[in-house]
């Protein structure tokens, strides 16, 4: 679960990405959107808190139309780690080979806001308070992995 503006979501991702990629037959990550956006997050969220982070979810669910949706993901995150807090859509779309027009059309669509908020509920049903957030078989792990996870991937 994490939030397109928080800079240990970012480091978390990059990391889970590398893990992914070193044990692929081991590990499945799957990305729940959960901003912390006043705006999309109204029940855990009462005060401006990384407001825009609602429509950077909803930009990676409208790329994720183009089959982009991790190419998406991994450019955002790495504008968070850059320092960088705003961009241009259509630059940002050349970057990764993605229509603008079509881009901008799908992120204001009702499934992609259906899916922000599926994905928000589907937190909340957690107990998610905060991101990063991460959920391992049955259990929550708040803000990162513990090392006896990452002990039984490296040991299997």
């Amino acid at each position: 679960f994490t939030d397109y503006q928080c800079f240990q979501c970012s480091k978390a991702h990059f990391f889970l990405r590398l893990l992914v990629d070193k044990y692929p037959d081991k590990i499945r990550l799957v990305h729940y959107h959960y901003p912390m956006d006043e705006k999309f997050n109204t029940v855990l969220v009462k005060e401006p808190f990384h407001t825009g982070s609602g429509m950077l979810a909803l930009l990676t669910i409208a790329a994720a139309g183009q089959n982009k949706f991790w190419e998406a993901n991994d450019a955002l995150y790495a504008v968070i780690q850059n320092g960088i807090t705003t961009f241009n859509i259509k630059e940002f779309s050349e970057k990764i080979q993605l229509d603008a027009e079509q881009l901008k059309k799908d992120m204001h669509s009702e499934s992609a806001l259906k899916r922000v908020e599926s994905d928000i509920r589907t937190g909340l049903k957690n107990n998610i308070l905060g991101t990063p957030s991460f959920i391992v078989g049955d259990k929550m792990y708040a803000g990162r992995l513990p090392n006896e996870i990452l002990d039984i991937i490296n040991e299997e």
